[in-house]
């Protein structure tokens, strides 16, 4: 991984490429946090 280059821990059924170079992503600002609901996990 370069300098330049950021990677996002994804759950395995995530359909896009987890690497993103650094002028793909913004600041975020607690204005623009959306929570999300997340489906449940089952754990054996």
């Amino acid at each position: 991984m370069g300098p330049v280059a950021f990677e996002l821990y994804l759950p395995p059924e995530s359909k896009i490429h987890p690497v993103f170079h650094v002028s793909q992503l913004k600041p975020c600002t607690a204005a623009t946090i959306q929570p999300l609901d997340l489906p449940p996990t089952a754990v054996d």
